[in-house]
């Protein structure tokens, strides 16, 4: 499974708020998109998702433009994972899951006994089956957001969009948000495609990395050679220090580390 992005302009309206956008995804690849606040993330997001009109460009998923395809046809391949938000009905942790099948059920059909057996093998892909029963609005933010990757899985997608996971996480959510995701492409063969603010996430986690800058610039590469102290410093205006460091279990580490240049 091949998601490319051919030289693809996004914007609103007639106005480009990013242009020239070229990779692609493959199975088993994590991508992580890295840039400040306005540099076109999100606005790429919808594009690519199809709530935004191409402005020019191709996007195509193993070959075949997708200009045409139908909602439902293009849900059943790519899947979407939001920022953490708490509905305004409390519907039980498994439906909530079990709404990832709507791209697969007829229309006005009623989840199958397999597409529940598969909304539970989400659940327990995860390790929260015990919030199975759990009303959604009750439970904890980490919860909430792995429980938004459960829904995703049970669409059974091949490419999986996710839009800034761990924003408003604590710390502890955060890392087990994000080892979830890698388990789930190493061991599942999902590609997914995430964004971040945070450069040590893509440095840790990512197989892939696209940096946007502050004028529409992007590189995309490999996270040690694309997320540089020259790039983080020309884009946020901090000084940093990337260090190699080694862990108590053996492996190498790239680590960014701001400091005050002054002091």
């Amino acid at each position: 499974m091949i998601l490319e992005i051919d030289d693809i302009t996004c914007g609103y309206g007639s106005k480009p708020v990013i242009s020239g956008v070229s990779f692609e995804i493959k199975s088993g690849e994590f991508l992580c998109l890295l840039g400040p606040n306005g540099a076109g993330k999100t606005t790429l997001f919808k594009t690519i998702l199809r709530l935004l009109k191409l402005q020019s460009g191709r996007i195509s998923l193993d070959g075949e433009n997708i200009e045409n395809w139908s909602r439902r046809r293009f849900a059943a391949r790519v899947g979407y994972v939001p920022q953490a938000h708490t509905p305004p009905f409390p519907f039980k942790v498994v439906d909530v899951v079990a709404m990832g099948r709507a791209a697969h059920l007829s229309m006005f059909g009623s989840p199958t006994c397999i597409d529940l057996e598969i909304a539970e093998q989400a659940l327990d892909t995860l390790a929260i089956s015990y919030l199975r029963n759990s009303i959604y609005t009750e439970i904890s933010g980490g919860e909430r957001q792995l429980v938004l990757i459960a829904r995703a899985l049970a669409q059974q997608p091949e490419i999986l969009i996710m839009d800034e996971p761990t924003s408003n996480l604590d710390f502890g959510n955060q890392i087990r948000v994000l080892e979830y995701i890698k388990k789930l492409v190493n061991e599942s063969g999902i590609g997914v495609i995430m964004t971040t603010h945070y450069p040590n996430h893509a440095l840790f986690y990512a197989s892939k990395v696209m940096a946007l800058g502050r004028d529409g610039i992007f590189s995309i590469g490999l996270p040690g050679q694309v997320i540089t102290e020259d790039y983080l410093r020309q884009t946020y205006g901090v000084s940093v220090q990337i260090i190699e460091s080694e862990l108590k279990n053996g492996s190498e580490v790239q680590v960014c580390i701001p400091f005050a240049a002054n002091i």
